[in-house]
Order: C-alpha cells, then sequence, then structure tokens
C-alpha cells in the first residue's frame, strides 16, 4: 500500500490512498500526503480490529434510522408517545434529513443551542437525540458518536414549597366536587396525579387502612402501568382521609375508579388540570402545580421525623438518592443534634474499678481534671 500522487485536469494534485478491506477496494484522495497517511493507518487499523465501517453505511438519514430505532423499543404507550412528539416537532425538523454518518459535534451543538425551550425539555430533546445516534453506532452505521461534550443549559431544579393547610383546603374547595376527592387522596397518600385517576375503589382497604397503588391511567383512558416497579406500593391511609373517601363515595358511588366525569367515565388528564389551575388562580396560587399537593404529603412525612426509606416507599421513589434530593432542605438542620450521645453510649464504662486505673493512670476515667478558678 502506498500513497500515490495524482495531478487532476484543472492541474490540482490530490493524494490518493488505497486499503482492501475484505474483498473491496476502499480509496480516498486528499490534498495533502500527510492526510492519505493519517486515513491509510486508520483504516489499517480498524481493519485489524474489526471495526472498519464503510462509508455508505452512514447514509441512511437520521430520519428514516430514528423510525427504526422506535420501533425496536419497548416503552410504555406514555414514553413512546414523548419520543414521538419530540422527534416529529423539534429534532427532525432540522437533522431529519441529514445522512447520520455526516451529523458532526458542531451540528448537534448547533441544534441544542436553537432550542428555545426550557431546560429540562431541551435535556430531554438533546437525550432523544443521543439515543437514536448511539443505536446508530451499536448498529454499526457510524464509527462513534457526535454527541460528546456538548453543552446543555443548567438544570434548575424546581424548589419543594409545600402548601399550608389552609392553602391546602382553599384550592382544594375551589375545585369541581366529584374532583376534590383527588386533591386529598394525594396530599394525604403521595399519589402522582396518573395514579390517583387510575385509583380503583377496591385497591382501597378500610379495614386495613390501606391504599394499593397498582395501576395509572394511561392515554385513551386505560388503565396502564405505573412509571416504575417502585411505583408499585402500599400506603397507610389515616382515617381523616377514609373519611373523606366514604363520603365521596357516598353521593357518587362506584365499583370501578374513584375518580370519574359526570358521566361516571374515566378523567382525561388535561382535562383535570385545566380544572386545578383555574382553581388555583382564583384563590391567589397561580402556578401552583397539582403536583405540589403530592410534595407537600413528603415534606409533612420528612417533618414527622420518618426515616428517609420510609418516604421513599411511601412516594415510590426508585431510590433514597431521588428522596433526598427533592426533601434534603426540609429535614432538620441542627447543629447540637446528637451533642451528649457519645457520653452517654460511654457512660457505663466510665465507672472503672479503682484496681484497673492504678494499672492505667494515663485512662481518662484515672485523671482528674481540675476546675476552672
Amino acid at each position: 500500500m502506498s500513497i500515490q500522487r495524482v495531478i487532476r485536469k484543472d492541474g490540482t494534485v490530490r493524494y490518493v490512498a488505497r486499503v482492501y478491506v475484505g474483498d473491496v477496494h476502499r480509496g480516498r484522495a486528499f490534498p495533502t500526503r500527510k492526510a492519505a497517511k493519517v486515513w491509510e493507518g486508520q483504516t489499517i487499523d480498524a481493519r485489524a480490529r474489526g471495526t472498519y465501517i464503510a462509508p455508505e453505511s452512514g447514509r441512511t438519514t437520521l430520519r428514516e434510522h430514528s423510525e427504526q430505532w422506535l420501533s425496536s423499543l419497548h416503552l410504555r404507550p406514555a414514553t413512546m408517545a414523548l419520543y414521538r412528539s419530540h422527534l416529529t416537532a423539534r429534532i427532525l425538523p432540522v437533522l431529519g434529513d441529514m445522512h447520520i454518518g455526516r451529523i458532526k459535534r458542531p451540528h448537534v451543538q448547533r441544534f441544542v443551542a436553537g432550542l428555545k425551550l426550557a431546560p429540562a425539555t431541551t435535556r430531554t430533546c438533546y437525550a432523544i437525540l443521543a439515543m437514536v445516534l448511539k443505536d446508530a453506532v451499536e448498529s454499526e452505521l457510524i464509527p462513534s458518536t457526535p454527541c460528546r461534550n456538548i453543552s446543555l443549559p443548567p438544570k434548575k431544579p424546581r424548589p419543594v414549597r409545600p402548601l399550608s393547610p389552609a392553602e391546602v383546603e382553599r384550592v382544594i374547595s375551589e375545585m369541581p366536587a366529584r374532583y376534590q376527592i383527588a386533591g386529598w387522596v394525594s396530599v394525604c397518600a403521595g399519589l402522582r396525579l396518573s395514579e390517583v385517576l387510575g385509583l380503583e375503589v377496591a385497591k382501597i382497604d378500610f379495614l386495613r387502612r390501606v391504599i394499593r397503588v397498582e395501576w395509572q391511567l394511561g392515554r385513551g383512558g386505560q388503565l396502564a402501568e405505573l412509571k416504575t416497579p417502585s411505583s408499585r406500593r402500599a400506603i397507610p391511609a389515616d382515617d381523616f382521609l377514609l373519611l373523606k373517601i366514604s363520603e365521596h363515595l357516598r353521593r357518587w358511588p362506584s365499583d370501578g375508579l374513584l375518580v370519574t366525569s359526570k358521566v361516571r367515565k374515566p378523567v382525561q388528564r388535561s382535562v383535570f388540570e385545566a380544572c386545578w389551575r383555574k382553581a388555583a388562580q382564583r384563590v391567589g396560587l397561580e402556578g401552583v402545580l397539582f403536583h405540589d399537593l403530592r410534595k407537600t404529603y413528603g415534606s409533612i412525612l420528612v417533618r414527622a421525623g420518618l426515616n428517609v426509606l420510609v418516604v421513599r416507599d411511601r412516594l415510590g421513589h426508585k431510590d433514597a438518592a431521588l428522596t433526598l434530593s427533592t426533601y434534603a432542605g426540609l429535614w432538620p438542620e441542627d447543629d447540637e443534634t446528637g451533642r451528649g450521645v457519645l457520653g452517654a453510649a460511654f457512660a457505663e464504662t466510665s465507672a472503672r474499678d479503682p484496681a484497673r486505673d492504678q494499672e492505667h493512670p494515663g485512662t481518662l476515667a484515672a485523671q482528674s481534671v481540675p476546675k476552672r478558678q
């Protein structure tokens, strides 16, 4: 293998490198001999390691590959809809017609910078694009992903702002009467909105005073799998909440879902959230989300002194790290907490027998601490 110097008809000079990969003769022309040698060395190395990817493999467009990628996934309907929505509305209009082999890091960085969205949404769009291109690498269509060292907008976590009991009462009372129980279940048991709307009366055990969360309301008003396996849980219910549920069922009897529409059908999430926003505005709590009721429940557990693992399980978090990061600011911050417990723990050993103290005159128990004058 050698570099061939070629003079074109227009007088320009090119240096052509050729390498056999399998039974195919691969060649590329470069403006300098050095560039040709670099490509030749890289190609020979990739051939030896079995990682060589032919340039034509990357000629599939991002639009074509993203569709193949989506069809290979096993996702919850809501997650699949989210991925498809971001691809259709934001990613493919910008990068969809590009060959995946031609998408480089600057293209990705410019795409991210051009998204005029909330930081969390921007990060979600980027994550989906990165997954598509990672799949292209694993499918041996491109040698590496261009999603490297991409500058993303900083995360801005929404601080936990627990509602006061008076605020909870005010906003729930402004909701339509048959929807009010949803607020009480969330603030007294920590259920997500989809879990509340998918809660069946049969899962409320009045005898054992437990609410079992096993389903959530998905798209089309159908019961769907929960967000994660840890979301499946049994939550102790106070008599206060069970009384609210009993009163609700006396007015709107049901042997199916606890929360239903006027025609006894599942309540669409968008309809419920619209009612919530209007109720919050009417009582001067504009911007307060229904999800803040769940966070209020979590904050009540924290301030009651419950162990972080118990709070995690009640909320259905995947791990305790999420619970700590969300509610860390609510755990007591008392520098004096624990002072004196060590002395109490070793109190019994401080009363040593005299014979031992004589053998070890340097011990703390044998020493007398002079009083300050």
